[in-house]
């Protein structure tokens, strides 16, 4: 796990949103709360939280909940990525 955070870090600047998301799920489901690997991968979601789909928001969100990791920036950037979302009025189809 080491080298994956290590990669992660160094290559975390070139990451799409869809590979923050799929490391970060990797790191949560192996159980490893390697605050290194997961500032970066959140600075650089906070950094492109516009570029989200609904779903990978979503999935990083539940990431850092699972490995009990607070990060205000993040939670409020990709929080504010899905308020954006348009939603169907209800009674709309």
């Amino acid at each position: 796990w080491k080298w994956a955070g290590d990669r992660a870090c160094k290559l975390a600047d070139t990451m799409k949103a869809e590979d923050l998301v799929l490391c970060a799920v990797a790191f949560a489901a192996a159980e490893r709360r390697d605050f290194r690997v997961l500032f970066l991968l959140a600075e650089e979601a906070v950094a492109k939280a516009a570029g989200f789909e609904v779903e990978e928001a979503v999935q990083m969100l539940e990431a850092y909940a699972a490995l009990n990791v607070r990060n205000e920036h993040l939670f409020e950037a990709l929080t504010k990525r899905l308020l954006t979302e348009e939603q169907p009025i209800a009674g709309e189809v």
